[in-house]
């Protein structure tokens, strides 16, 4: 027989177990859902970890191909580093050599130069820089410099800059009418027991200059005049008219220097006045006026038709003209007009023939000046001109255009269209070419070779853009744009002709610069008198301009004419400025 305190400390045992058992099914089942979790969570960490790894590769890929294409760009941009290289090369060269031809025109100096590529180095800087106070460093920098390859050439460069400062400096000199020179002896007197301070057995002496200016005079002059009876019954004065001019009683010199303050200095005739009043002669404004002109009217008659007639005798003139306001009378009643006066500019000789034709500007003027001229002449667009066009009527005479002109035109469509800057361009090309040519100084011959083999090229490309152009109804809509192109066009067979010799312009700007002096006067005087005062001015004009061109100085120049106006045995062609020695 079982005890019943057993039976019940046994269910009490098996009670416990089974508390203890769910307590740690409990635990297991809680285990077992952080294991899950766990599981879960590090199922979710190996995904992430694939997609990061594909994500990487992925970059890694497009790493490879972006350095690939860094390293063929590295290639590229040597090989332009290259071509950079070469072409900058180049480009100094050619920049040498228009900064040459620039300082031949303009006289400027030689410091751009000496920056580029032929420039003189500073040996004694070097030396400076190697010299470590011993006597073998500076023999080692006399041994660089001697083993110097083009240490020869660098020394001819630089005597010929030398030169050429020292040729400038002489021409930049001051000049002065008269130099005196002052000996120590002839304003100094030696006290007693003084003597002269001496430097290496010679007197210390230093110099000083000073430039005065002496006041001019204006001195009349009256003469006695006698007849004389010869013996062959004939009568004679005692003294031929002083007088350089008939009726005009200045002097050669005063009437050669008042001739250049009106002409070539610009002073109005109230201040040609004031000028001689302070110098002790007074006249009134018509009278003044009156001998000017007498003086001019001599010359005229004395010199015209030999200075027109050499002007002609040339094998290429370049025309333009301007205008002018002229006084004319009618009825007694004075009013202004607009004039034009004529300019023929021969390059060759350097000699200017200005013309006043009764203010006209119709054609006839220029056909009767050029009536045996045989030629090239360069002009504008004018339509005066284009009667030299007709092979027919004119077969000695070839006329050529402007390219400033039509470049003006495209300049100032610009604005509105900008198709016009790659015309521009091609016209800047053609100007390349003169450039280097005047540079080179090239023969004529030359220059005419190389402007059909590389001109013609230029003008070939800007035909055809000519061309498409005026095909376009877009562009031709543009009035401006239009009319340049148009305008150039037309004038194409007088543009292209400038190829043909090697004397002519590819512009007409040297004659447009001839007409700076009548401009420069009429912007003083505002106007002219009258129209035979318009044909003296144009042809003192004509003089002083001439002179101009060949340095010759005005007042100088106009006084030997005057003293030479009675000389019935002087050769007039030795007079004209082109043939005159100072």
């Amino acid at each position: 027989m079982i005890d019943e305190r057993m039976f019940e400390l046994l269910r009490t045992q098996l009670a416990l177990a089974n508390e203890e058992k769910s307590t740690l099914m409990e635990q297991v089942i809680n285990v077992t859902t952080e294991v899950h979790m766990l599981r879960s969570a590090i199922q979710k960490s190996n995904d992430q970890s694939k997609e990061l790894l594909s994500t990487i590769k992925k970059l890694n890929k497009k790493i490879d191909t972006l350095t690939e294409t860094v390293m063929s760009k590295n290639k590229r941009i040597e090989e332009l580093e290259r071509a950079l290289t070469k072409s900058s090369s180049d480009l100094a060269n050619a920049m040498i050599k228009i900064e040459d031809g620039r300082k031949k025109r303009f006289a400027r100096t030689s410091e751009q130069r000496a920056l580029l590529n032929n420039r003189n180095i500073d040996k004694r800087a070097e030396e400076k820089a190697m010299f470590n106070g011993t006597n073998d460093s500076l023999r080692e920098c006399q041994d660089d410099n001697d083993d110097d390859e083009n240490t020869k050439d660098k020394i001819a460069n630089k005597e010929k800059k030398e030169k050429k400062i020292s040729k400038s400096r002489e021409k930049n000199r001051q000049h002065v009418d008269k130099t005196v020179y002052c000996k120590l002896s002839d304003y100094y007197r030696l006290p007693e027991g003084a003597r002269f301070m001496k430097r290496e057995g010679e007197m210390d002496l230093s110099y000083y200059k000073e430039i005065k200016y002496q006041p001019a005079q204006v001195i009349e002059y009256i003469y006695e005049v006698g007849r004389v009876q010869l013996a062959d019954g004939s009568f004679v004065p005692t003294m031929e008219t002083p007088h350089a001019v008939d009726k005009c009683p200045f002097s050669s010199t005063l009437l050669a220097q008042v001739l250049s303050w009106k002409y070539v200095y610009n002073l109005s005739v109230n201040n040609i006045r004031k000028r001689l009043s302070v110098l002790g002669a007074h006249f009134s404004k018509q009278t003044l006026n009156r001998y000017l002109h007498i003086g001019i009217h001599g010359l005229r008659d004395f010199l015209e038709e030999t200075f027109r007639n050499e002007v002609k005798e040339t094998s290429y003139l370049m025309i333009d003209e301007t205008c002018a306001l002229v006084a004319l009378f009618k009825d007694g009643i004075k009013s202004f007009k607009k004039k034009y006066i004529w300019a023929f500019y021969a390059k060759i000789k350097r000699m200017v023939y200005y013309m006043y034709e009764k203010g006209s500007r119709a054609r006839d003027v220029v056909t009767g000046f050029l009536d045996t001229f045989c030629g090239f002449i360069s002009s504008d667009g004018y339509v005066g001109y284009s009667i030299f066009d007709d092979e027919k009527n004119y077969p000695n005479i070839i006329r050529c255009g402007c390219w400033t002109h039509a470049r003006r035109k495209f300049i100032d469509a610009l604005p509105s269209d900008r198709q016009s800057m790659d015309v521009i361009n091609d016209i800047g090309d053609l100007f390349k070419i003169e450039t280097i040519l005047s540079v080179n100084e090239d023969d004529d011959e030359t220059k005419k070779m190389i402007r059909q083999r590389d001109s013609n090229k230029v003008m070939q490309r800007l035909y055809c853009r000519l061309k498409s152009l005026s095909n376009d109804i877009v562009t031709m809509s543009n009035e401006m744009m239009k009319n340049a192109v148009n305008y150039t066009l037309n004038q194409w067979n007088n543009l292209r002709n400038y190829i043909l010799n090697g004397q002519v312009q590819i512009s007409n700007n040297l004659v447009e610069q001839r007409m700076k002096p009548i401009k420069l006067n009429l912007k003083v005087c505002q106007n002219i008198g009258s129209e035979p005062a318009a044909e003296d001015a144009a042809f003192i004009f004509s003089l002083t301009e001439s002179c101009a061109l060949n340095n010759i100085t005005p007042e100088t120049y106009l006084e030997k004419l005057l003293r030479c106006i009675h000389d019935k045995d002087v050769d007039k062609k030795t007079l004209l400025p082109c043939y005159y020695k100072q």
